[in-house]
């Protein structure tokens, strides 16, 4: 190991899953140790680089944080993604099988879909808070996953009852996390609001039409 990058063997090595050498050395060393044969840098040697990265092996504060910043975008866009996709299929199944319900429930129709959308719009939420979950895991960030999870969760949902704590060389990923669950969850409202409008609003039309 010590013929990758110059590592120095006095220093030790924090576990993680990046199975290559790295030296604590600038950021640019690290990202042309990846790059392919083709000049190209693959999407999972770039992924393993800033999910992987311990901070102990990055010299400078400024480093770490960029390492942060561009680890916080990536997890903001993946959830999103996320969040768009689901509540994209969450409508299409409400409008695909409204009649299926109505005759299923009748007079409480509009409290199935209403339920439906909420449990949908929930399971959202945890698949989002897994991921975070994970990262923190991975990185070593937190010691164990009920940790990482009870961490993700309470900073997510913006409680931050402050128990458990992440140490100084990650406790800004848990701020971009707060702010990610801020907005997803303001989403959410508007997407749960949207639907109960719509229904209640053809409820309506339909009444004064048979009148």
């Amino acid at each position: 190991m010590a013929e990758g990058v110059g590592f120095e063997p006095t220093m030790g090595l924090h576990p993680c899953w990046f199975s290559r050498p790295v030296h604590s050395t600038a950021l640019p060393s690290l990202l042309n140790m990846c790059k392919s044969s083709d000049g190209g840098l693959p999407v999972h040697d770039f992924l393993a680089i800033f999910i992987s990265l311990c901070p102990e092996k990055i010299s400078t504060k400024a480093e770490i944080l960029l390492i942060q910043f561009v680890i916080g975008a990536f997890l903001i866009g993946l959830t999103v993604i996320i969040h768009a996709l689901a509540l994209d299929r969450l409508m299409y199944t409400l409008e695909e099988h409204s009649n299926r319900i109505f005759i299923w429930f009748r007079m409480l129709w509009k409290a199935a879909m209403l339920t439906i959308t909420v449990f949908g719009v929930f399971s959202a939420h945890i698949v989002q808070i897994w991921i975070w979950a994970l990262f923190y895991l991975m990185v070593d960030a937190l010691p164990d996953m009920e940790s990482a999870l009870y961490f993700s969760t309470s900073t997510f949902t913006t409680v931050g009852f402050g128990d458990v704590v992440l140490g100084e060389d990650w406790r800004l990923i848990s701020s971009f996390q707060s702010a990610n669950g801020f907005i997803l969850f303001g989403w959410s409202t508007a997407f749960i609001f949207e639907v109960m409008s719509k229904l209640y609003h053809d409820e309506s039309m339909r009444k004064n039409r048979k009148t």
